[in-house]
């Protein structure tokens, strides 16, 4: 063979959107007892080269998975004007469940000259699992009375990206590269509507984001021997969490109230993230120059219940809880393989250094703020 090469590229997409009445309504009574919008993807992509035999290829060997993946459910504020209105509830839920491998298992590989591993998975940061609440940035609200018992937004992102060679013996003259890229997003959020309100009352509000991610980059040598001129494992990854309660046009408008009364309002923002990069195993690696080894990620939770810019003549709120937690494990090593490395060995691991997060916040940040504005 004069080059080998393995490619998939997915793009998989849930998407809910539920915008009540949209063409807009006049009456004098409305009452709407649920509004619910779901979204759940759960998705497999993986290249990969198995088998027992071997494989004497003269050329380059390439295996890349890349995938991107998102759940988005959104319900959007009607286009209204009433003299009074009920909304028992508005829920949106997406839910993300996404595992993507590249990998080479037991296989020879001879006479090779590059080698490449690789699995991208939502390298764009802004994908995973989306739910929102209110906000459809066209029309302004006109309402004498409106209730809303409960808002209830989850966003729930499970992502796994791995790119691996297991019980290969290799031989390549180049350059022998593993490399996992991805992301694990959820986003919980809110959006108040413009308007003019007589008589606002809400009881609850409950935004949670989870964002759970296993990344891994990986050469296991168990019963073989791999050599190549250098090699290359990384693993690069990204896991955040974030449910954010957002005032009337991002913070750049406000609400005319003449009574609010907000009963509670939660915002949880939990991230999970397990990352590794390295060689295992009892077999042993061979190269004639560097060999570097290096896992980056960052980890954050964000939960934010922010100030509103409001005009209010009463205003009443019970309780604002803002809870951001982060649990990140991420190791680089090389465990029970024998190394003969002829240049520089480089073994590296790096959490929350980049300008994806904030140091001066650190990893979880949660916080609350009060009404705002004007309050008689």
């Amino acid at each position: 063979a004069g080059s080998l090469s393995v490619k998939t590229d997915s793009l998989m997409k849930a998407e809910t959107t539920l915008t009540p009445s949209a063409g807009g309504v006049s009456t004098g009574m409305i009452n709407i007892k649920v509004n619910t919008a779901t979204a759940i993807l759960s998705a497999t992509n993986s290249a990969k080269i198995n088998g027992a035999g071997t494989l004497t290829v003269y050329g380059d060997v390439y295996v890349e998975a890349q995938g991107t993946a998102l759940a988005k459910a959104a319900t959007r504020d009607p286009v209204l004007d009433v003299g009074i209105l009920t909304i028992a509830a508005n829920v949106s839920t997406a839910t993300l469940a996404a595992v993507q491998t590249a990998s080479i298992n037991s296989v020879t590989l001879t006479e090779v000259d590059n080698l490449t591993v690789k699995s991208l998975f939502n390298v764009d940061q802004n994908d995973g699992a989306l739910a929102r609440l209110g906000g459809n940035g066209t029309a302004s609200v006109s309402i004498s009375l409106i209730e809303v018992r409960a808002n209830a937004a989850t966003a729930t992102a499970n992502a796994s990206s791995t790119a691996s060679i297991s019980g290969s013996a290799i031989t390549a003259s180049g350059l022998l590269t593993i490399v996992s890229s991805g992301t694990s997003h959820a986003l919980a959020t809110v959006k108040q509507a413009n308007g003019t309100l007589s008589l606002a009352g809400i009881g609850i509000t409950n935004l949670f984001a989870y964002a759970n991610g296993t990344f891994t980059a990986s050469l296991d040598t168990t019963g073989v021997t791999v050599h190549a001129d250098a090699i290359s494992i990384s693993n690069t990854y990204h896991a955040r969490a974030e449910a954010l309660a957002l005032p009337p046009n991002g913070g750049l408008g406000g609400i005319d109230i003449s009574g609010l009364a907000v009963k509670l309002n939660i915002a949880t923002a939990v991230t999970n993230s397990s990352a590794t990069a390295g060689i295992l195993g009892t077999g042993t690696v061979e190269t004639t120059h560097d060999l570097a080894i290096r896992v980056t990620g960052t980890a954050h939770a964000d939960a934010q219940i922010p100030s509103s810019m409001l005009s209010v003549s009463g205003v009443s709120i019970v309780a604002n809880v803002a809870t951001a937690t982060v649990s990140a494990s991420q190791t680089a090593s090389i465990v029970n393989s024998t190394i003969k490395a002829g240049g520089d060995l480089e073994v590296v691991s790096i959490l929350n250094r980049t300008a994806a997060v904030n140091m001066s916040t650190g990893w979880a940040r949660a916080t609350t703020g009060s009404t705002g504005g004007n309050v008689s």
